[in-house]
This record gives structure tokens, C-alpha cells and sequence, in this order.
């Protein structure tokens, strides 16, 4: 029992450290950058936002939890940091796969300042925060982490098909390109977020059962 007990207290350590590190890897960059209203056209800035009040979610309801304000911590504040963790994924990998090969932009470029920390920091505590689950992801969970990545695309390919936005990503500019790579960047990106989220749910869930919330 005593056992069991550090166990879930060494847990409860570890998501904390996991949330106060992922707030402070989403203020920085916007320290460093200022970001203005301009850039919530980008999924990047919209993901690493995400990312940040999820954690500050996180954060609220754990001192409510802790202090027994609430009766436990909700599962939909655990599927949240869940779906920013898929989106940030979504992110890098895209940095990485995606837009180095197809930017005509030196690769470090990507990475510099406060891109480091949205291409790249952010997303590997995203990840890294899964393992130090504070509840149980709730039957959804595939649908929390594919809705984000799936409603910013729709939203932007139909702005762009109605010419209130251009981009702001290569793959988004539907005027300039055959239908055929638009359709092809569709499948690419949609089916690449489902394998992503299907990826991570399966760490989740192992770190679930890890920590006895299975």
C-alpha cells in the first residue's frame, strides 16, 4: 500500500513539473516575439495558445483538487491537455516533413527565438506531459485530438477557397496549385493527424495503467 502510495504521489510530482513546464514554454515565445492578432492565422501560434490554457486549466483545477475544492481532477481538462499535445505534435512533425522541405527558407530558420520553442520545446514537453497523467482520458479521446487540427483546416480551406485568406501555408493555397495536390496535401495532413493522435493515445493509455488509472 505504502508502495502504491509513493507511486501515485511521484505521479502527481511529475504532472505538476510536466504543466508549470509547458506554461513556461508557451509564455516565453511570446515574450520573445509579441505576438499580435496577425498571427492566430497560423496553427502554430493557434496550437502553442492551446497548449497554454489547457495548462493553466490544468494548473487551476490541480490546486482546486489538492486543496478539495473539487472531488477529483475532470477527465475533459485531461482530454484538453491531451488535444494540445496532438496538435503541437502536429506541429513539429509538419515543421519537419512538411514545411522544411517545401519552404524555400534555410531549416535552422525555422527553429530560431521563439520558433524553438513553438517548432520544437513545446512540443516535446506536450508529449513528455503524457506520461504524468493527472486523470483518465474519457472513450473520445481520438475525437479531442484530431477536432482541432481537422476544424482549422476546414476554417482555412474554405477562406482561402473564398479568397478572405491566402495561406497562410503552401499546402492551403488552393489557387495555385492543381486540384489533384490539394486534394493530395488534404489526405497527407488529415490522415497524418489520425495517426498522430492514434499514436498518442496509445502512450497515454500506457501511462495510465502505468500509474494505476487503468
Amino acid at each position: 500500500m505504502e508502495t502504491e502510495t509513493k507511486r501515485e504521489k511521484s505521479g502527481r510530482t511529475g504532472a505538476l513539473v510536466s504543466v508549470l513546464v509547458m506554461i513556461a514554454f508557451e509564455v516565453l515565445p511570446i515574450l520573445l516575439s509579441g505576438w499580435g492578432v496577425s498571427s492566430l492565422i497560423y496553427y502554430t501560434e493557434l496550437s502553442n495558445l492551446f497548449a497554454l490554457a489547457a495548462a493553466l486549466t490544468a494548473l487551476v483545477l490541480f490546486a482546486l483538487a489538492a486543496r478539495k475544492r473539487i472531488p477529483a481532477f475532470p477527465a475533459w481538462a485531461e482530454a484538453l491537455r491531451f488535444s494540445a499535445a496532438c496538435c503541437l505534435t502536429m506541429t513539429l512533425l509538419t515543421v519537419l516533413f512538411v514545411l522544411i522541405p517545401t519552404l524555400d527558407v534555410p531549416p535552422l530558420s525555422l527553429f530560431e527565438r521563439h520558433l524553438l520553442f513553438l517548432h520544437l520545446l513545446a512540443p516535446l514537453a506536450a508529449i513528455a506531459g503524457l506520461l504524468f497523467p493527472f486523470a483518465k482520458l474519457p472513450k473520445r479521446a481520438m475525437l479531442w485530438g484530431m477536432a482541432p487540427t481537422w476544424l482549422y483546416g476546414a476554417v482555412s480551406t474554405v477562406l482561402n477557397i473564398a479568397g478572405v485568406l491566402r495561406g497562410p501555408y503552401p499546402f492551403l493555397l488552393v489557387y495555385e496549385q492543381p486540384v489533384w495536390m490539394s486534394v493530395f496535401w488534404f489526405a497527407v495532413l488529415i490522415g497524418g493527424n489520425a495517426l498522430i493522435v492514434f499514436g498518442l493515445l496509445l502512450i497515454a493509455r500506457a501511462a495510465e495503467k502505468r500509474s494505476g488509472l487503468l
